[in-house]
């Protein structure tokens, strides 16, 4: 198990370094939080949560890290259009056809995710349990998005 103290940075930083084989334990060390989560969870009033992760596969190569928050495909330069092409596939179903895409960018989220930015691209916040995966296609004058159940 890894224990992280500092905020959400410092457990991101963590999650680059391991797999969902190794627990990582978040304690936040905001002296602001009067709540403790900690004594909490080991005292049995409360259980921990469990935050999904992403595995990527960019040309069809895995990438070495998984994802916590979300990922986000697009040009380098913020100014120019970004083409690239995606499928949909969720729990135990077939993928969706192919989807060419000229725009903004892909912003694919977690749960953990969805707070952050991808709610500030007009995606929507999801439960921190949640499993599922929401994506947005933005464009310049408009954000489509979709949750993948």
């Amino acid at each position: 198990m890894v224990v992280t103290v500092g905020g959400d940075g410092t457990l991101l930083q963590a999650s680059h370094f391991m797999d969902d084989s190794i627990p990582v334990l978040g304690v936040n060390s905001d002296p602001t939080q009067a709540e403790e989560v900690l004594d909490s969870i080991i005292e049995g009033r409360r259980a921990p949560s469990q935050l999904s992760r992403m595995l990527i596969h960019l040309n069809s190569e895995q990438l070495p890290t998984y994802a916590l928050n979300d990922i986000l495909i697009a040009h380098p330069c913020p100014a120019s259009v970004s083409r690239f092409s995606f499928k949909v596939k969720g729990n135990d179903q077939s993928f969706s056809p192919l989807v060419h895409c000229r725009s903004s960018g892909l912003r694919v989220s977690t749960a953990a995710g969805s707070t952050a930015a991808m709610l500030s691209a007009g995606g929507f916040p999801m439960p921190i349990i949640s499993r599922d995966l929401q994506y947005l296609v933005s464009y310049t004058l408009m954000v489509h998005t979709y949750a993948i159940p």
